[in-house]
């Protein structure tokens, strides 16, 4: 019998040995893939390139990571926003919330999600409507940094004029792009920022207190642009990929108004790779001045 179940697994054993193996030189072939890529974007600025690299880059990291992904546990509950307005959260602690959002990083590292032609609209409403202080904007939760690459082209600025923060330590990877919890500030952002971008505050743990932070480092006309997409809503909660806060567009706006922010705006814009229109709320301090109604 022993024999025989040697020779029933042996098949089995060979087919994970050439699995593993398989699955190394994909690897091997990620990294030099992503080393190549490295040293053309080193003498290179061309979109494709940037994008490319960091594709190879985030799918390694994707595979690496995927062995060892870890369940988490949180606390599911409800939050009145007011104005009618509720939230769906879950809670657990900050310790797990480091490692949840930093695995849902690592497994998501090679998608972009926003695309450069809704941070060109964006850009072109910051020119048209805010008068730019220190010429300084900071983007949160970027993965691979992108956002803060394509804002700095359309705006024009010097580089790193913008910077991109992520709480994954895989943030250093990429060109101004700093590890950092959105939560928290540096003493050298208060009151200086002339816009703040983020698509992810569907990740946070406490939302009024991201944007009491983000208000905080506004410059005197500055804005907060926070975009709210279909799959920020309450039935899209999941801790499998760190999506912890979860509400309507209205849940929002009631959001902001409970930290002291007004909406200036709202700009509707249609991604090129959606059939879903996705908002974005441009939130100001009541001192915003609009340089449109000075033209």
């Amino acid at each position: 019998l022993r024999s025989h179940a040697r020779r029933l697994e042996s098949p089995c054993h060979g087919l994970r040995r050439t699995s593993a193996m398989v699955s190394g030189r994909i690897l091997l072939f990620a990294l030099a893939a992503s080393a190549v890529l490295g040293m053309l974007v080193m003498t290179s600025t061309t979109d494709a390139y940037e994008r490319a690299y960091g594709f190879v880059v985030g799918y390694t990291t994707h595979l690496a990571a995927r062995s060892s992904r870890k369940e988490f546990d949180g606390e599911i509950g409800y939050q009145d926003l007011g104005g009618g307005a509720t939230a769906k959260t879950a809670h657990l602690s900050h310790k797990d919330y480091v490692a949840l959002q930093t695995q849902g990083n690592k497994n998501k590292l090679y998608w972009q999600g926003v695309q450069n032609g809704e941070i060109g609209t964006l850009a072109d409403w910051l020119t048209k409507h805010v008068h730019f202080m220190d010429h300084f904007g900071i983007c949160h939760g970027v993965r691979q940094g992108h956002e803060q690459r394509w804002f700095q082209e359309r705006l024009g600025w010097k580089p790193g004029s913008i910077i991109g923060t992520d709480i994954s330590d895989t943030a250093t990877w990429f060109p101004n792009t700093i590890q950092q919890d959105f939560h928290e500030v540096k003493p050298e952002w208060l009151s200086r920022v002339d816009f703040i971008y983020s698509n992810a505050l569907d990740h946070s743990y406490d939302p009024q207190k991201a944007l009491r932070s983000w208000n905080s480092c506004l410059s005197a006309d500055g804005v907060i642009l926070l975009q709210h997409a279909p799959q920020h809503g309450k039935d899209y909660l999941s801790l499998q990929w760190g999506d912890l806060f979860g509400t309507d567009l209205e849940g929002y706006r009631q959001l902001a108004l409970s930290v002291g922010l007004h909406v200036v705006t709202e700009l509707p814009i249609k991604p090129s790779d959606s059939d879903a229109l996705v908002t974005y709320l441009v939130l100001a301090q009541t001192r915003f001045r609009d340089k449109a109604d000075n033209l």
